[in-house]
């Protein structure tokens, strides 16, 4: 008797998984909106310590655009460390077939003149998929390793593993989560992964990453500014460190606030940026040393001795 009930129970259990996955499978498409944005992370052995880290690079949709007689998205990313954005591709989506295709694509080129397949949300377990190289990491041909279902934001989306390094998984309505243009492969074992997946600025995947991100992001893309030597008595290096490449004004004021020096205007990159300083004709005394950014203003107090 007891034997015919764990049987039973087991029995019951297998259904109940089976029917699960099969109403999941079954879902209504998903796909990817217009208010999207997504935040990538890469790590390479070339960007040394901590971890290994190199930084973040970014995506979101843009508006309308016209290719061969078919209305695109474009798509539009920045650089690492970077916030400016630049035209990346054109993206459309086919929501019956469950497929999105891209065509212009900047990334590695893979993709560039002809209306390519990015993502395949119809294909299960065992099949094979024809991406854009670029997703696939040259290989254009890679088997659907596995196929599964994971809620995120109050949705069941389908998410499908491949047999590549380069892509963890993609995901209904997301993408790929190695890389939403394509996955980086470096010649010191790198990759990227999804930071953040937010929707009208609001953080939808993964939580924890996004989380901090949002909690962080003043402190991520806080300039660096370092002056040395400091008190000079001749020439002085200003060291601006910024995360990415923004305009920038340096300015020389007395304590009385009067002008003294123009030193700098124009465009910064992002990294390390060395301003001179020429104090040889200024008289003894303590300045201060106005930066100006496009949405901030740092103050340094500046010593001269002769």
């Amino acid at each position: 008797m007891k034997a015919n009930c764990k049987n039973a129970l087991l029995i019951t259990a297998i259904l109940s998984a089976f029917w699960l996955n099969e109403i999941r499978a079954q879902h209504a498409y998903i796909p990817i909106p217009d208010n999207a944005e997504w935040v990538y992370g890469r790590t390479d052995f070339q960007c040394g310590s901590p971890l290994y880290f190199c930084g973040y690079y970014h995506y979101k949709i843009g508006g309308d655009t016209i290719i061969g007689n078919i209305t695109y998205k474009k798509v539009l990313g920045t650089g690492l460390n970077d916030y400016n954005y630049t035209y990346q591709a054109a993206i459309r989506q086919d929501i019956s077939e469950r497929r999105v295709y891209v065509v212009n694509s900047n990334y590695f080129g893979g993709c560039s003149n002809v209306d390519t397949l990015l993502y395949d949300f119809s294909v299960n377990q065992g099949d094979t998929l024809n991406l854009c190289e670029d997703i696939t990491g040259g290989s254009p041909m890679t088997i659907v390793e596995s196929v599964d279902s994971v809620l995120i934001a109050g949705l069941w989306r389908k998410k499908i593993n491949l047999n590549l390094f380069c892509c963890p998984s993609l995901i209904e309505g997301i993408g790929s989560t190695g890389g939403f243009l394509g996955g980086w492969s470096g010649w010191f074992g790198g990759f990227d992964f999804l930071a953040c997946y937010s929707i009208d600025g609001n953080p939808v995947f993964p939580d924890t990453l996004c989380l901090f991100l949002n909690n962080n992001s003043d402190e991520l893309i806080k300039p660096d500014v370092t002056i040395y030597p400091n008190p000079v008595s001749n020439i002085s290096l200003i060291n601006l460190n910024i995360t990415y490449a923004r305009q920038c004004t340096i300015k020389l004021f007395d304590l009385k606030t009067s002008i003294i020096k123009d030193i700098f205007s124009g465009s910064l990159n992002s990294g390390n940026n060395f301003i001179e300083l020429n104090s040889s004709n200024l008289n003894t005394g303590l300045y201060i040393l106005q930066i100006l950014f496009d949405d901030k203003e740092i103050n340094k107090l500046i010593e001269i001795i002769h």
